[in-house]
């Protein structure tokens, strides 16, 4: 009867140890999926209950050297004046709990003459009343799950000295609104701050090279937070459903970005580089973009500008050459002015010698089907000499074999100048006039008398 007993015991023991283990994975995977615990806890539990009954006594003996294993921790933990619960390890002490009924509490710095180094894995895990935490500069070291679910914590002080923040360490502490965060970190650790839906603002130390999964996770209230130049990752799901959040800068350091690290951030702007995971992230799942640009960014936009405005000099030079070679090729000008008359009552010089379009007697730059010739001629100036009105007209001319008029007839008033292109009809092209000879007449009317001059005149 008594070994009946006895093995139930140890059975009923064994059973016990499974489901608080069981219960305790539960809440660590919580602040990720609450569904997926208490699932995973339910399987677990059948799983444990179900198990072959030839198994049963070897499990039995595991599970029996577990329990004594958690006896003797709870065996070994002390309990201070002022109500933390701690062990003693090579000398330095680990808080493992709080049994007082401060909801203001500073963490000492030393129990007993020993120093106090670390917060235990879970140390306050589901306590309800703490609202602040202080902690002394002798912490080097918060655990994992630390302040787990202490849904009333709404600040605290951690010192400079702290060096490492475990996994979860604040996830749920819902009613956390601000904490700071010590120089020397170096990650952001997984589940950091999930589900801190209170959190406004943070400040990540320059020293923080990564941000790892679920780290911000659910924090709808956060709004304003930087991301360090040093920072390389951010992991799956780090600022999941973050929907305060508006803006953030990423650098072009960062190589990695997770699954999920920004999804349903409705309001999300991300600002950064051109060509980084940051904005191939950014396109991937259609969040709005700001660009940040560079000196060489600004460099390559001027060079840009003035490869175009080298191109329209270019085009433009090459299109007075073209004009040029055209003028050249329709226009022959004198060296110097060849001078028909010249005398006390006008001048009378020729310029060079050009074929040009006109319509209806005025030149034009651009060819048309219609109402166009093409002529051959003399450019000239004339000038008024006398204090009388004038008129300058041609008799006729003589063109190699064939006589021909020039279409020259100028009014000029007293003291004017006069210029103008004299074509012929008959002339073909610029080579063609030549040993051009003929009379000009000039008419000075002098207060209605008439004074006609006529000279006889040749170009060669």
């Amino acid at each position: 009867m008594r070994k009946v007993l006895k093995k139930s015991t140890i059975v009923l023991l064994a059973l016990t140890f499974i489901l608080s283990m069981v219960n305790f994975n539960g809440v660590n995977t919580s602040f990720a999926d609450n569904n997926d615990t208490t699932q995973t806890t339910t399987e677990e539990s059948s799983t444990d209950t179900s198990s072959d009954t030839s198994n049963t006594t070897d499990t039995t003996t595991d599970e029996s050297s577990e329990t004594d294993s958690s006896t003797e921790e709870d065996e070994n933990t002390l309990t201070s004046e002022d109500g933390f619960k701690y062990i003693l390890e090579d000398d330095e002490v680990t808080i493992k709990g709080y049994e007082g009924s401060e909801t203001d509490i500073t963490i000492p710095s030393e129990i007993d003459g020993h120093k106090v180094t670390k917060i235990g894995e879970a140390a306050f895990d589901g306590n309800e009343d703490i609202t602040s935490v202080e902690i002394p500069d002798s912490i080097t070291t918060i655990e994992s799950y630390a302040f787990y679910n202490s849904t009333s914590l709404e600040s605290v002080s951690i010192p400079e000295s702290v060096t490492t923040i475990g996994e979860g360490a604040f996830a749920n502490c819902t009613s956390l609104t601000t904490v700071n965060l010590p120089s020397k970190l170096t990650t952001i650790s997984y589940g950091l701050f999930a589900s801190c839906s209170s959190l406004t603002e943070i400040e990540i130390p320059k020293n923080v090279t990564s941000i790892e999964g679920y780290a911000f996770y659910t924090c709808t209230s956060l709004k304003d937070i930087n991301i360090p130049e040093g920072v390389t990752s951010i992991g799956e799901a780090a600022f999941y459903y973050c929907t305060g959040l508006e803006s953030i800068e990423l650098s072009k350091n960062i190589e990695e970005i997770g699954d999920y690290a920004f999804d349903s951030c409705t309001n999300l702007t991300i600002t950064g580089y051109s060509n980084t995971a940051a904005k191939t992230y950014a396109s991937e799942n259609s969040i709005p973009f700001k660009t940040i640009r560079t000196a060489w960014d600004y460099a390559k936009m001027v060079f840009g500008v003035l490869i175009i405005a080298g191109i329209i000099f270019l085009v433009y030079k090459l299109r007075a050459v073209i004009k040029n070679k055209r003028y050249l090729k329709n226009n022959i000008n004198f060296d110097e002015n060849l001078i028909l008359v010249d005398n006390k009552d006008c001048k009378i010089s020729i310029t060079g010698k050009s074929n040009k379009t006109l319509l209806n007697g005025k030149e034009v730059k651009a060819k048309k089907k219609w109402a166009i010739s093409n002529f051959v001629g003399y450019n000239y100036e004339i000038e008024n000499k006398s204090q009388y009105p004038i008129q300058v007209y041609t008799k006729y001319i003589t063109i190699g074999d064939y006589t021909d008029k020039f279409n020259l007839n100028e009014e000029i008033p007293s003291g004017k100048k006069a210029k103008g292109f004299a074509y012929s009809k008959k002339a073909n092209s610029l080579d063609e006039l030549k040993e051009v000879n003929g009379i000009i007449a000039i008419c000075i009317n002098k207060d209605g008398n008439k004074e006609i001059n006529q000279y006889n005149f040749k170009i060669d």
